[in-house]
């Protein structure tokens, strides 16, 4: 075990978990606590947004913990993950193509050889992070240094790393944050905010506000 130092029991109802005890409930699969294997990764991607291993094994836990009746929506799952892409460096693109394996398999349509490979692959991506936590973590270290939020990145950066299908712009049709689109005027276009009609969308001339349903 790499984190039998971590006493979950003596963990205060109410506080906030360590991050090692929060890898310690992912290593113990939730076993003798209250804290789930999803939840567990939820919280800390959450602490670390930065990291984007946190957020792909969180997601990919709450897909195969709760599927589509008892969790999110099949659109909420999508949102999720579009909304992830922009973050995915190069040496994370197979765990993060294995997300929309388990999403298929949330609807019973992922073939079993997919699915047994995308579960391996984000088996090895976890118990690789649980052994690097075991370290970072040592003596109840935090894992990493908290921040609010993720690293700014630039427009163009922005543009470059996102991934997906690309849709044609129509104001009577809806967009979420992390979706591309094509207009006829701006060209391709990564959707980065939404308030109401109206969608915040990068293109490569700069920042357009344009509406939508």
């Amino acid at each position: 075990m790499l984190f039998d130092d971590v006493d979950l029991d003596a963990l205060e109802r109410g506080a906030e978990p360590h991050d090692r005890a929060l890898f310690a409930c992912v290593e113990r699969k939730g076993s003798g606590t209250t804290i789930a294997v999803d939840e567990a990764w939820s919280a800390l991607a959450d602490r670390y947004p930065a990291d984007a291993r946190l957020r792909v094994l969180a997601i990919a836990r709450e897909i195969e913990a709760h599927g589509v009746d008892e969790g999110r929506a099949i659109e909420d799952y999508q949102r999720a993950i579009d909304a992830l892409a922009p973050r995915v460096e190069a040496d994370l693109h197979a765990a993060f193509e294995a997300l929309s394996v388990f999403l298929l398999e949330a609807r019973q349509q992922a073939p079993d050889d997919a699915f047994r490979r995308a579960r391996r692959l984000l088996r090895r991506l976890e118990q690789g992070l649980l052994e690097e936590a075991a370290a970072r973590t040592a003596g109840d270290r935090p894992f990493a240094e908290r921040s609010s939020s993720a690293p700014a990145m630039d427009d163009a950066t922005l543009l470059a790393r996102a991934s997906g299908e690309v849709r044609p712009y129509s104001p009577r049709a809806p967009f979420a944050v992390g979706e591309r689109l094509s207009h006829v005027k701006f060209g391709v276009g990564l959707v980065v905010g939404r308030e109401d009609s109206k969608i915040e969308v990068v293109f490569a001339e700069g920042r357009k506000k344009l509406a939508c349903a």
